[in-house]
This record gives C-alpha cells, structure tokens and sequence, in this order.
C-alpha cells in the first residue's frame, strides 16, 4: 500500500476521504469534462460553498435530497456538499419522466429536489413544478461563487388528482421545499 492510499484507508465518510485527499494531493485532478478540469483542492472548496448554500437553504444532516441530474462536474459537486452535510441523496436516473420521478419522490419522502432546467431538449424544471415542487433555486455561476444559490418564484400547484386506486392514477408526490437548479450565465 503506498502512502496516499495509506493515509486515506482511516477516512470514515466519504466526505472525510475528499478532505484528506485534498490535503495530501491538492493539484491533482480528479474530474475531466471536455476542456475543464477540477482538482482534488477544488472539489473540496467548491463542494464547501456549495454545502454553505445548500445549509442555508435548510438542508441539514438526514435531509432527504433527490437529484436528477446529467453527468457532470456540478453534478458531483453537488453529490460532495450534501455529502459534507450528511444529507440523503436519492439520485434519479435523467431519462425518467413525471411518472417515475413521481415515484421516487414519494418513496424517498424527498424535501429538496435538483434538477438541470432545461437538458436535451427537455425541461426538467417544468417536470418538477408539475409533481408540485413549493419553490425553487436558481444556480448562478459568478467567479466569486461558481455554485451559489438564491431563491426563484415558486411554481403553480400540482395539477395531478390523487389516486383513484390501484386502477388509476398515481398520487401526486410529496411537496419538496426546492426543486430546479438552472445555470444562470
């Protein structure tokens, strides 16, 4: 074992491990996406801003928090902060729609939601004020803070009726407190 993978095999979370790498190795990279790079130093003080924000926000330790997001260097910057936090994440697969993202919701009792606004042509954002998410946050990028966030208005209600039965339709989900994250340039 050499002594990176040494000092690391003591981390207890998976946040404590990002820590502890990014003391050791703060240069090195750790996430490639296309022409940008984040380093291990990076991801551990850009993932702390964006836990600041989210704690702000009222997410807290236990904090049930879905996301449905692409691949991608917020993505796991976001994954990292909750982490830090010591929230629940429940990811939801990109390609899902209103049903089975309803489904999650409900089942992970979600309080927070996150999503993309508008990917490939589809608007996520819209996906999420349907199931009847209360507001909403709006990710600026900005050089002083890359990933802060701030309140937007909040959504129409859900317009789902409630189950029927086995037979019909499929209950609305649980109200999140927040749901759509869009890239603000």
């Amino acid at each position: 074992m050499n002594e990176t993978a040494y000092s690391l095999s003591s981390s207890r979370t998976l946040w404590d491990l990002v820590a502890r790498r990014a003391d050791l190795t703060p240069d090195r990279p750790v996430f490639l996406q296309d022409d940008r790079a984040l380093t291990f130093g990076e991801l551990r003080d850009r993932s702390e801003r964006v836990a600041a924000g989210l704690y702000g926000m009222g997410v807290r330790p236990g904090t049930v928090v879905a996301w449905q997001l692409p691949t991608r260097i917020e993505t796991a910057l976001l994954s990292f902060a909750l982490a830090r936090l010591g929230a629940v994440q429940t990811p939801v697969i990109p390609f899902y729609r209103d049903r089975e993202v309803g489904f999650a919701l409900r089942e992970s009792k979600a309080e927070y939601f996150a999503v993309p606004g508008v990917w490939r042509g589809f608007d996520y954002g819209e996906m999420a004020r349907r199931l009847g998410a209360r507001g909403s946050s709006r990710r600026t990028t900005t050089p002083n803070s890359p990933t802060a966030t701030r309140p937007c208005s909040p959504p129409r209600p859900p317009t789902a009726p409630p189950s029927a039965g086995s037979t019909g339709p499929p209950a609305p989900p649980p109200t999140p407190k927040a749901c759509c994250t869009r890239t603000v340039h």
